[in-house]
């Protein structure tokens, strides 16, 4: 997949294309569904998929008290946009003066620099200055230059939530700690990065080594223990994972550390990815260090447990 950095580059992309626009934040089943639209739109008009989308959020700049929490980095978001077969992605870099380009305008920019013949949106699309441009807009922009616009149906996720799968509720979702309902509406696991530095040690003290993650720049899961993977050289390994405090040691620092089973190797200094699978418990602060040791015991069976069943479900997956 080819990445365009900003509109003024020189990449060119050839030939007529087929925009989806948006931030894409998550790259959830709805956003899936509107790539799929635009494949097929693609391939019916002979064109090529071309994403537009921002960085960072424009919230961030809108709302700079109450950002969003970045389900996704760019990076990450280029990486999934590329597996679901997307040609090219500009990624425009967010300040005020894009901000405030006119709906209409900036339609008619896109339109002119990468020859667009479809435009593919959800239907709650909102873009330019005061996201005064939606569909409709979309649509008489379209009549009078000559472009299609075709418009995704939202996705719904069967669950105890109203309305359609969004990344405001895949956020929520995280945030509860409910990182199996979440991972049903992204069709993936939740993931996030960081640096592994060094801890305090007491993980290795009860014979359960872990690594510990700063550096975080995605939503963390609301505390608790977590079944999931840890990817690490091109592998990925089950692993237990911790978000709290030490509450049996009286800590008061948030963490983020992850014992890796049957684990040999070193991973101080290095980028390590988190996959989150499911909740297993609240963090409560134990009697002892010894009951501690106990309760991680039956952690690491119970992440064994779902590893094996992560794994036959994606072997059986179509």
């Amino acid at each position: 997949m080819k990445t365009i950095a900003g509109l003024e580059s020189n990449d060119q992309v050839t030939g007529p294309t087929v925009i989806t626009l948006g931030n894409f934040d998550g790259f959830h089943v709805g956003h899936q569904r509107i790539v799929r639209h635009a494949r097929n739109r693609a391939s019916d008009l002979h064109a090529s998929v071309l994403v537009v989308t921002f960085d960072p959020h424009p919230l961030s700049l809108l709302r700079p008290d109450d950002p969003p929490a970045t389900l996704t980095t760019t990076a990450q978001k280029l990486e999934l946009l590329a597996a679901a077969g997307v040609d090219a992605t500009v990624v425009l870099a967010t300040d005020r003066s894009l901000l405030n380009i006119e709906a209409e305008e900036f339609v008619e920019r896109l339109v002119r620099r990468f020859n667009a013949v479809c435009f593919v949106e959800g239907a709650s699309f909102g873009f330019g200055r005061n996201r005064a441009g939606d569909v409709h807009l979309l649509q008489s922009t379209g009549r009078r230059l000559g472009f299609q616009v075709h418009v995704a149906d939202p996705v719904r996720v069967p669950g105890d939530w109203s309305g359609s799968v969004s990344s405001s509720l895949v956020r929520r979702l995280i945030s509860d700690g409910r990182v199996a309902d979440a991972a049903r509406c992204l069709n993936r696991l939740y993931a996030i990065d960081g640096c592994v530095v060094a801890g305090d040690h007491r993980g290795a003290s009860l014979g359960f080594a872990t690594a510990n993650l700063s550096d975080i720049p995605q939503l963390v899961p609301a505390d608790g223990v977590y079944a999931g993977l840890a990817h690490t050289g091109g592998s990925d390994t089950p692993a237990a994972i911790s978000i709290g405090t030490n509450p049996t040691f009286g800590g008061s620092v948030r963490k983020v550390e992850a014992h890796l089973l049957d684990f040999q190797g070193t991973l101080s200094d290095q980028r390590l990815s988190l996959q989150f699978g499911d909740r297993l418990r609240d963090q409560i602060a134990f009697e002892s260090p010894d009951a501690l040791a106990a309760r991680i015991q039956k952690d690491i069976a119970d992440v064994r447990q779902w590893a094996d069943q992560h794994a036959s479900t994606r072997k059986t997956s179509p």
